[in-house]
């Protein structure tokens, strides 16, 4: 099993796809109307295909086909394939999580003026991606608050050094950079209009974001295809080859 097609939506499928031919794998990249019967396919994790698109890959795939996407359930009307979502594997979103985090970081240190050490940063919500911001951010030396609804998610991050506090609280205080990791609009605009202008504010939440004034945050989406799209598509490749070796076993 070892004639994979992949369709790229960023330079991490390009790296995912070396990475394949690096360990023996058939591989190749293509668009919807050049898929060509694999005994896998990997689909972007998250992407602009549309119905038509789908109509082309899906009527050139195999019963027997891997069919590795980010959409799951909404696929199955197409698809004769095994279906495997991404989204249903806690290790390779922890993975992703960890590297969206580190991507991040980078993007602090190039844009503020000052040391990370020297910096208070808030982060909104206290899920995957926000404890590894939390945890690395601590560890660099930076004053982190933690911003999350929930009276648990609170307590963890203050059990893990970080200060904690209501998402209502946000506008009293005074940040460097304010990191939103929750994918709901929890911000009125109201709220952030409160934030000062020279507080850097960055949304990594998938849309519609976490913010109702659109125009206030920066989108930092897709960081590890945009920042690191070799160690992306290794996490791609190692819960592919995982999975395989479980199907084997």
């Amino acid at each position: 099993m070892n004639e994979i097609n992949i369709i790229s939506s960023d330079k991490r499928y390009e790296a995912l796809n070396e990475i394949f031919l690096e360990n023996g794998y058939s591989s190749r990249l293509c668009l919807p109307d050049d898929v060509q019967s694999p005994n896998i396919l990997i689909l972007p994790i998250k992407s602009a295909l549309d119905d038509e698109d789908f109509l082309k890959i899906f009527r050139s795939i195999k019963e027997s086909t891997l069919v590795f996407c980010g959409q799951g359930a909404p696929l199955e009307r197409f698809s004769k394939g095994n279906l495997i979502s991404y989204s249903n594997n806690e290790g390779f979103l922890d993975k992703n999580a960890y590297i969206t985090a580190e991507c991040m970081l980078g993007i602090l240190i190039n844009k503020l003026e000052k040391s990370l050490s020297h910096s208070s940063i808030a982060i909104i919500g206290y899920g995957r991606i926000g404890k590894h911001l939390c945890r690395l951010l601590k560890f660099l030396g930076a004053k982190v608050t933690v911003f999350a609804r929930r009276e648990e998610s609170r307590a963890l991050a203050v059990q893990n050094g970080a200060s904690a506090l209501e998402i209502c609280e946000l506008p009293k205080a005074s940040y460097d950079a304010i990191l939103n990791t929750v994918p709901e609009r929890i911000i009125s605009k109201s709220e952030s209009d409160k934030i000062p202008l020279s507080t850097q504010i960055y949304d990594l939440a998938s849309l519609p974001g976490g913010f109702e004034d659109e125009e206030r945050p920066i989108r930092a989406l897709a960081l590890p295809g945009k920042m690191m799209p070799i160690s992306a598509g290794r996490a791609i490749f190692d819960f592919v080859i995982e999975y395989i070796s479980n199907e084997r076993s």
